[in-house]
């Protein structure tokens, strides 16, 4: 874009240096003239198109930078918080798995006691 910009700023540039009086060039006809102001018209043109294309695209990209950004947010969030709840099951099973043994025991107990 930036290359776009640059050449249609130098063919403006050659244009209206052409248009000027020089005394190397011969005298254009009228209809020529015009069609030198046209050309010089329509470049210029292009050139603010190009040019508001380019803020145009400059304004998207921040805005999908933005986006990208809240949504590395989000997803970090939401890792931070499956973290937590995988180590909330790792301490339930652990104390679980403490209990068992005791519930073991009990039932042993009560198995006995049933038997006697």
């Amino acid at each position: 874009l930036e290359e776009l910009k640059g050449a249609e700023s130098g063919k403006l540039e050659a244009t209206q240096m052409s248009l000027s009086s020089s005394p190397c060039m011969p005298h254009w006809s009228p209809g020529r003239e015009a069609l030198a102001l046209r050309l010089a018209d329509a470049e210029a043109r292009l050139l603010a198109v190009v040019t508001a294309e380019d803020q145009r695209l400059d304004a998207v990209e921040g805005k999908l930078r933005q986006a990208l950004a809240l949504k590395n947010d989000v997803i970090d969030e939401l890792k931070d918080e499956l973290w937590r709840k995988e180590s909330e099951i790792l301490e339930a099973r652990s104390v679980l798995a403490g209990l068992e043994p005791a519930k073991s025991a009990a039932r042993g107990g009560e198995d006995h006691r049933r038997e006697s």
